[in-house]
């Protein structure tokens, strides 16, 4: 899948899972850095949040 060149935006509903929060991922970004259960991803922790795809290879 091509990767998204224009950033977009999107809400996401916070929930709960055991103790701690947590939101959802886009489709859309899963699948364009072919992330799967148990990737981690690098997260940028400041005035905003930044999420990173893991650095693996990507399957055409």
């Amino acid at each position: 899948m091509k990767k998204q060149k224009t950033p977009w935006r999107d809400v996401r509903p916070v929930f709960r899972s055991g103790n701690s929060l947590a939101i959802t991922l886009p489709s859309l970004f899963i699948k364009a850095h072919n992330i799967k259960e148990g990737d981690h991803l690098k997260l940028v922790i400041g005035e905003t949040l930044q999420v990173h795809p893991p650095d693996k290879p990507h399957h055409q």
